[in-house]
This record gives structure tokens, C-alpha cells and sequence, in this order.
């Protein structure tokens, strides 16, 4: 899987994506989403970390567990849009 939404702001780009959770013998494996920071100038990766809600608390794990859910990239901003399509959390560099 590739990346949903990557901003930039001059020398770190931020890239939001999906990583698969392995599963444990009898579980099926889930997806999760992270945030991952890369200095553009030396290739390496600056930090990772899981998405979270504004509040502090986790996403709830698995796509289909939220009835919508869409991530933009613009600039140096990462715009998700989580449950109700009307709302979206904006995540600002």
C-alpha cells in the first residue's frame, strides 16, 4: 500500500500511510495508520508515530470499523476526514 497523503514543509516531509499489523495465530491482521517524517536533504526518517485522535486517543484499528474515513495532503498540511464527512481534523506542520 502506498501512501494517503504526504505534506511538505521546505526540508521534512510528512507522509501518512498504512502499515498492516501482523496478525497472531487465529486473529485476522488489521491496518494502522502512522505518520512517518523524512529529511529530505539526507533520506533519513526524522520520527514515526501512530495517528491519533485530537484528544489524545487512538483510532479505533481497521478500516471498517469507521464509516468514513479519506486523508488529503496540501502543502504542509494533512487533512483527515474520520466518521461523520462533515468534520475533518487537520493536522498542521
Amino acid at each position: 500500500m502506498g501512501p494517503s497523503a504526504v505534506a511538505f514543509d521546505g526540508r521534512v516531509a510528512t507522509v501518512l500511510g498504512d502499515f498492516v499489523i501482523p496478525k497472531r495465530r487465529g486473529e485476522s491482521g488489521y491496518l494502522d495508520d502512522v505518520l512517518t517524517r523524512i529529511d529530505m536533504e539526507t533520506g533519513e526518517v526524522v520520527e514515526t508515530g501512530r495517528v491519533v485522535m485530537p484528544d489524545g486517543s487512538p483510532l479505533p484499528l481497521g478500516k471498517g470499523v469507521i464509516p468514513y474515513r479519506m486523508a488529503f495532503g496540501r502543502g504542509n498540511i494533512i487533512g483527515m476526514v474520520i466518521g461523520d464527512p462533515g468534520v475533518a481534523h487537520v493536522l498542521e506542520l
